[in-house]
Order: structure tokens, then C-alpha cells, then sequence
């Protein structure tokens, strides 16, 4: 038992080196910082497995051993490989043979103070898995967006984060399907009906009178029916058409694509393989849940206050709505959603992961938003493309830079290759980030179109994008 436990180690340890020596030039430019975690597992493993040869390893002790390593490199593997860094699997080699040989020298131990300390800790290592599954119990039964994993089916993802009819959002309770608007309705004969749909920019953060969709129907003249949700991206959004759009038969439908996250799209994730549910750390619960729960701790320290998020009376021109809340019509008063902190790391992590979006993700983009507009049997579709508040307000982008270090950050790449794309395949775009950079600055010399430390739009924001959305659906 112990020679093959011994041989398994050894060949996890010599695969790594050899991994280690094939991609060193690599290894070198993109991850340095690696290589100390490369030698400490080199050295551990070496070490421990020259100190196991003293010991022996009965069968059952061997299961222990197999078990333990087994459950210890995929807890290492979801604290240190993210999903998309699969190809670089190679790097979990060395830490794999050196967490194999600390346990074979744990479980080689015959005294009864060794016996106790291998018990306690593979009670511990069996603890994590079942641990997981009960918390993936617990998200089944009781579902809840703290619990929420990235695996779920577009109709389970939507389903989850749908608000439940009469929800109140500023005093406005949301329709029967759960949508905050009116109840909608089949288009009548010569009817002109507009389906915009979206995540929480289109669920809204200002009262309905003074959501994007409500200025884009005054101007229009005809229904522009709200089909927003937050927290879902394009796969629900083509689930959304397919269910509750097409249904309703638009003359027209608007996708608002949030380039802040709708564009996290990757060409597998309709149909992962059945390990990234325990090998991706964006889906395992142990890993989420105390991140989750870090950050919300840490809002609570920092933060000063939050938007208010009930209530709101739908007449604009009445004044009442401006009564109860003075931020709409003097940004000035709003107060932040989350702390200064909090809102620039939000803002620094989506400006470098869209500084290293691809020409590939872009295309791949665009292929999926021409399936939908496929479905759409010759209705018009529009993809209404929203920017990043850093790419709106110069002010923001300047507090950014300096966060940036070396690293070259083209503030407005997402934008420049998925128009690129969806030009190719004659997909009809509503770019905002020229209408918003157009806007006047007030006298503090802000553009203050989104809510104070917020990431979506006040009702100056969703003001500019309305008159442009019915203009541009107009003309």
C-alpha cells in the first residue's frame, strides 16, 4: 500500500516539474508570484515523502490517505485555479504531490497522538464536501440570491431573481409577472409596442415615471413595456424573449446590454461540463458564501447610508415624487449605495476585465444576440449598448488611473469591438456612451448621470437614455 502511495506521489511530483520546466517562460511573465508556491510544493513533497518511508500505511490508513488527498487538492484547487485558468491545470501539480505527501507521512504515523491529529484533521477534510452539499440543499429549498451559484438554467436563474407580483419598488407595486411596470397586454391591430429587456438598469433605481422606459413612451407615444430583472444576463435574456416576449407579439424589441456585466458571456456556458460545478469557485458555496458574507460585513462598516429603494409616485409633473425624494431633481442630496471603497473596487475589477476583452468574446457575443434576433421573425431588434459609469465621468476615471499600476487600460474597448461585431453581422446598436458623454456637466463639474456610489443611472441618467432610446427607435 505504501509503494503505490509512494509511486503515485512521486509521479504527481515528477509531472509537475516537468509541467513546471515546459511552461517556465510563461509561468515567468504572467504569474512570478508563482513560482514560490511551485518550489514550496516541490520541497514539501520531497520532504515529507523521505520522512513516510519510516512508517507504515495499513489498508485502512491507505483509504484515509486517499480520501484525505483526494478531498485536499480540490479545496486547493477552488482556492487557487479560476474556471477560465483550466488550461494552466498543470500548475496544480507540485501543491497536489506536496499535500499527497504530508498526509502520507500523517497517516504512516502509528502513535496515538499522530492517530488523533489525522482523524481530526480528515474529519475536517470530509466536513468541506458535505458541508457544500448541504448548502447546496439549503439553496434548492430555500432559494436566495446569497446562496446563488452560476449553474443554473436560464429559467431557474430568472425565476430565482424575479421579484414576486406586488412587489413595491418606490411605492410602485411590480405587475403580475413580476415586472416593474404596468400589467402588459397582447398588441392590438396597427398597435406600435416596444419590449425592452434587461437586468437591474432596466429594473430601475428611480421611480417609474422617471425610468428610461417611461421617458422613451412619452416620447414615442406608444407603449414601451419593461421586461427587467436584475442580476440575470443574455442567456436569460433570450429566455425572456422566447417565454414572455414573443408571446406578447412587439413591434419591436430592445436589449439593454450592460457592458458593466452582460458581457461575461463565454461560449460555454450554456452547457458547461458537469465538473465546473465543483471545480469553478464562482459555483462552489464554501468558497462564495464567506466572500459574500466578508463583503457584506465590510459594506456595513463603511457605508454611510443607501438609496432609498421603496417608494415613488408615478406622476412626474406632479411634484410628489421629487417631495419624497429631493435626489431627483438634485442629484447632489442622493446618498451612496455602498462606500466609496467598495463602489472603486467594483469599478477597477470591471474596467480590467473589460481591458482584457477579447475580439473572440465579442463575436461570440454577437452570435448569440443574432440567434435572438433570429427568433424575433422580423420584428426590429436593437441591442441598446450602456456604458460603465468610469467611462462616463472623467472625474471617476481619473480617481481609477492611479489603481491601474503599469497595466495599459483602454477605457473604451468593450464598446469599440462589440460595435465591430455587431456590425458584421447587420445587428442594429444604440451606443449610449457618446449620448451620455454629451451631456452637460452641472456646476460641480460632474455629469452626475448615475446615483451617487451606485453603478446605475439617477433620473438624470435614465432621462438622457430614454429621449435618445425613442429618438434613435423614431428615426
Amino acid at each position: 500500500m505504501k509503494r503505490c502511495a509512494i509511486a503515485m506521489t512521486l509521479l504527481l511530483l515528477i509531472a509537475g516539474a516537468a509541467a513546471l520546466a515546459v511552461h517556465a517562460g510563461a509561468l515567468s511573465f504572467f504569474a512570478p508570484q508563482e513560482w514560490i508556491i511551485q518550489a514550496a510544493g516541490a520541497l514539501l513533497a520531497v520532504v515529507f515523502l523521505l520522512l513516510a518511508r519510516r512508517g507504515a500505511l495499513p489498508p485502512l490508513s491507505a483509504l484515509g490517505w486517499l480520501a484525505g488527498s483526494g478531498i485536499g487538492v480540490w479545496l486547493w484547487t477552488i482556492h487557487a485555479l479560476e474556471w477560465y485558468e483550466r488550461s494552466w491545470l498543470w500548475r496544480l501539480l507540485l501543491p497536489a504531490s506536496a499535500i499527497s505527501a504530508m498526509l502520507l507521512f500523517l497517516f504512516t504515523r502509528q502513535t496515538r497522538g499522530w492517530q488523533l491529529a489525522r482523524r481530526v484533521l480528515l474529519v475536517l477534510l470530509v466536513t468541506a464536501p458535505l458541508l457544500e452539499l448541504t448548502l447546496r440543499g439549503v439553496q434548492s429549498a430555500r432559494p436566495s440570491v446569497l446562496f446563488s451559484r452560476g449553474d443554473l438554467d436560464p429559467g431557474a436563474a430568472l425565476e430565482r431573481n424575479r421579484p414576486k407580483p406586488g412587489t413595491l419598488r418606490f411605492r410602485v407595486p411590480c405587475n403580475s409577472r413580476g415586472h416593474y411596470d404596468e400589467e402588459f397586454a397582447v398588441r392590438g391591430p396597427e398597435e406600435q409596442r416596444i419590449a425592452v429587456i434587461g437586468d437591474s438598469f432596466s429594473q430601475g433605481a428611480v421611480p417609474l415615471a422617471w425610468h428610461y422606459t417611461t421617458v422613451a413612451e412619452r416620447a414615442l407615444g406608444c407603449r414601451v413595456d419593461n421586461y427587467g430583472i436584475a442580476g440575470i444576463g443574455v442567456p436569460e435574456y433570450a429566455h425572456l424573449l422566447r417565454t414572455e416576449v414573443l408571446p406578447a407579439d412587439p413591434s419591436a424589441i430592445v436589449i439593454a446590454l450592460f457592458v458593466g456585466n452582460d458581457l461575461e458571456v463565454s461560449p460555454s456556458q450554456a452547457a458547461r461540463p458537469w465538473e465546473a460545478g465543483w471545480l469553478d469557485p464562482a459555483q462552489v458555496l464554501i468558497v462564495l458564501l464567506p466572500r459574500r458574507l466578508a463583503n457584506i460585513a465590510r459594506e456595513r462598516r463603511q457605508n454611510q447610508g443607501r438609496v432609498a429603494t421603496l417608494a415613488g409616485i408615478t406622476d412626474a409633473g406632479s411634484g410628489v415624487d421629487t417631495q419624497l425624494y429631493p435626489w431627483l431633481a438634485d442629484p447632489g442630496l442622493e446618498i451612496p449605495t455602498i462606500s466609496l471603497d467598495g463602489f472603486l473596487r467594483v469599478e477597477e475589477d470591471r474596467a480590467r476585465y473589460l481591458a482584457a476583452w477579447s475580439e473572440e468574446q465579442a463575436r461570440e457575443l454577437a452570435r448569440q444576440l443574432d440567434e435572438m434576433r433570429q427568433a424575433c421573425a422580423g420584428r426590429r431588434f436593437v441591442v441598446m449598448i450602456i456604458p460603465d459609469e468610469y467611462q462616463v465621468e472623467d472625474s471617476l476615471w481619473q480617481d481609477l488611473r492611479p489603481r491601474f499600476g503599469d497595466q495599459v487600460i483602454e477605457r473604451d474597448r468593450a464598446q469599440r469591438l462589440l460595435l465591430e461585431a455587431l456590425r458584421a453581422r447587420q445587428l442594429e446598436a444604440l451606443d449610449l456612451l457618446p449620448v451620455l458623454r454629451a451631456s452637460n456637466p452641472l456646476p460641480d463639474g460632474r455629469k452626475h448621470l448615475y446615483h451617487l456610489q451606485d453603478t446605475h443611472w439617477n433620473a438624470r441618467g435614465n432621462a438622457v437614455a430614454g429621449r435618445a432610446l425613442a429618438e434613435f427607435l423614431r428615426n
